[in-house]
């Protein structure tokens, strides 16, 4: 039995060449940050030694790449996670403030 052409699922799934704006993120956005993280449509300007001294992920990512090909945002480069905003905004935090969780963990023994 065969179901008639306007039935039929499309074969490929639709081309979406289309472009999404990027938004900085409102609490992780440091003027005087050194890099731009990008994820999903977030941007994260922060501090890439800091990233470098918490994470040999960074360290190692930021120690291949190459000056010349980089692209540049605001003076920064920029490194484009595939991680959901959401994951990046916890990670940045824990990284950033770092101080504040110290603190509470102290005065809640968490």
């Amino acid at each position: 039995m065969s179901t008639p052409q306007s039935e039929q699922p499309p074969l490929k799934r639709p081309r979406t060449d289309e472009v999404v704006p990027l938004t900085p993120h409102p609490d992780l956005w440091y003027d005087d940050g050194s890099i731009i993280v990008i994820a999903q449509s977030t941007m994260f300007k922060v501090y890439k030694g800091r990233l470098s001294q918490c994470s040999s992920v960074f360290q190692d990512m930021f120690c291949l790449s190459s000056s010349s090909t980089q692209e540049l945002l605001d003076g920064c480069p920029m490194v484009h996670l595939s991680d959901s905003a959401q994951d990046v905004t916890h990670m940045l935090r824990a990284i950033h403030d770092w101080q504040q969780v110290v603190i509470f963990s102290v005065l809640f023994n968490a």
